[in-house]
């Protein structure tokens, strides 16, 4: 006999999934999303809303007509940024803590407009930050003195001719490696062991050619792995100072530089048909298997249709075991920029994601890395000047924050039973005042089905956060998990429940799992 009341529990885990057919999702997965829109999978489970930006730093960086940010590293307890300097064909590297830009190129860093700034920082006797672009000679910058940039020219201290316009640059094995020069794109330069200025055979420099372009290069443990147009290769110490270079994949390859990054024990890049992983894609073959976006295809695939190279960025927070990948594009707004997030889940097969998806960022270039304790993640912006600084605030620098998580159709484990709906419980955790509105969808919004109104969570409680908070100004408490409880109204044979915040001064909040009370009626 069937029970009067009935209810059903729905965790919130599996993050966006879009490549499973509506029937099995809403039955099997109900906790996973069908939109999942600037909320992240939390570390603690369920979806959170995520933080917003701000400004790094209130002064204005690109002060002259082109206000595009070249490039951004954490470095040296501060950021180091390339813009124009408002003087004409004037472009130089400046470095900051937060309280105004300084001017540390010492000279014009070049005079036309550069390519996209890319940098590697490592220890050689001192800490010491290079930076190449594409256009120009590599720069060193050691941090000692304000306007201290020593050219990778050949020139000074060094012997031999190091590569004129590298794109890109890693540290190896006691060496400095510059690739994507345009005398030979598909040759890697090693320089002298331990002395970034030397690139001469004799002093134990080395060239290797890989033969095809190269797109960019990452060191992973003691290995250089360099990625190209059409193919993947790693570079290993051989013998002494000879090196090897030895397959990984030779029919997939990168089609975005700055999409690699490492997390979780891997590397993770962006190639024709999805982002992916190194690890798998060396182990499994050049097969859709060792895709790690599958999931999400549908949204991935019309995000790379067009793609230029520079035109993708990416970052990593590692506190909350997560992968971002950013795309700029011109002719789209800041507010309709998408991106995508993802979460790393360790699985016994290797790594994988929830992921979720990103809209209201448009980095041209990014960075994060750890300052002491605090892990700091920065973009430099495409046309505004300014440098800004991620999970920082409840907004987008004053722009609200457009979330959604919609749930798939659940079908209450019998998608031709008709349900009437009583009661949703839904269990949270605030992190101050915040408001979000819940809409029930039935039978897939069908167009002669009339849905119930939207009705608004909101609360204004919550704490303050140390560290954060001012002593006799904010109002001190703990986070709350509070269980907000809504009458529902309505019927149908399955239902979809979206959850919808836009406002732009409204803490952040964690939907962690709720419980909805319903009673069956008849079978369709």
């Amino acid at each position: 006999m069937v029970s009067r009341w009935q209810s059903k529990v729905v965790i919130c885990k599996g993050g966006l999934v879009l490549d499973t057919d509506a029937l099995t999702q809403g039955t099997v997965t109900p906790g996973s999303a069908r939109i999942l829109q600037n909320y992240e999978p939390a570390l603690e489970g369920g979806y959170r809303r995520i933080d917003g930006y701000s400004k790094y730093d209130s002064a204005e960086l690109a002060t002259g007509s082109d206000k595009k940010v070249y490039g951004v590293k954490v470095a040296f307890s501060g950021v180091f940024a390339y813009a124009d300097t408002g003087t004409s064909n004037d472009y130089r590297l400046h470095y900051s803590t937060g309280s105004g830009w300084a001017d540390v190129s010492g000279a014009a860093r070049s005079t036309t407009a550069p390519g996209k700034a890319r940098f590697v920082s490592y220890y050689m006797g001192e800490e010491r930050l290079v930076m190449v672009d594409g256009k120009d000679e590599a720069v060193r910058y050691n941090g000692t003195t304000s306007g201290d940039q020593t050219l990778i020219d050949g020139s000074g201290s060094g012997s031999g001719t190091p590569p004129a316009d590298p794109k890109f640059c890693e540290y190896f094995l006691g060496r400095l490696c510059l690739a994507g020069y345009s005398s030979n794109p598909s040759a890697v330069t090693l320089s002298a062991p331990n002395d970034d200025l030397k690139f001469s055979g004799v002093d134990g420099a080395v060239e290797v050619n890989v033969g095809d372009i190269i797109v960019g290069i990452k060191t992973f443990r003691d290995t250089l792995y360099v990625f190209c147009r059409n193919s993947i290769y790693k570079i290993v110490e051989d013998v002494g100072t000879s090196f090897a270079v030895l397959d990984v994949a030779k029919s997939i390859g990168c089609i975005a530089t700055d999409s690699i990054q490492e997390l979780g024990g891997d590397l993770t890049f962006l190639a024709p048909d999805g982002l992916r992983s190194v690890a798998a894609t060396e182990r499994i073959g050049d097969i859709e298997l060792a895709l790690l976006s599958r999931r999400i295809q549908p949204f991935i695939k019309p995000l790379i249709a067009s793609v230029t190279n520079d035109n993708f960025s990416s970052c990593t927070i590692r506190r909350k075991s997560q992968y971002r990948l950013f795309k700029f594009d011109s002719s789209i707004t800041e507010s309709s920029t998408l991106g995508v997030l993802g979460k790393l889940e360790p699985t016994e097969a290797g790594i994988s994601y929830e992921w979720s998806t990103l809209k209201g960022i448009q980095p041209y270039c990014c960075d994060s890395f750890y300052d002491g304790s605090d892990e700091v993640v920065v973009f430099g912006h495409p046309s505004d000047g300014y440098v800004y600084q991620l999970e920082s605030g409840n907004n987008f620098d004053g722009d609200e924050i457009s979330a959604v998580y919609s749930s798939p159709q659940i079908t209450f484990d019998d998608a031709t039973i008709r349900k009437v709906l009583h009661k949703a419980d839904i269990y949270t955790q605030v992190e101050g005042s915040i408001e979000t509105d819940l809409s029930v969808l039935f039978d897939f919004q069908e167009t002669d089905k009339i849905q119930p109104p939207s009705q608004t969570i909101a609360t204004a409680a919550g704490g303050s956060t140390y560290g954060s908070a001012v002593y006799g100004t904010s109002s001190y408490g703990i986070l709350e998990f509070p269980v907000f409880r809504k009458s529902l109204h309505g019927s149908g044979f399955t239902a979809a429940f979206k959850y919808t915040s836009s406002t732009s001064d409204k803490a952040s909040h964690r939907i962690d799992s709720y419980q909805i009370t319903y009673s069956p009626k008849g079978r369709k």
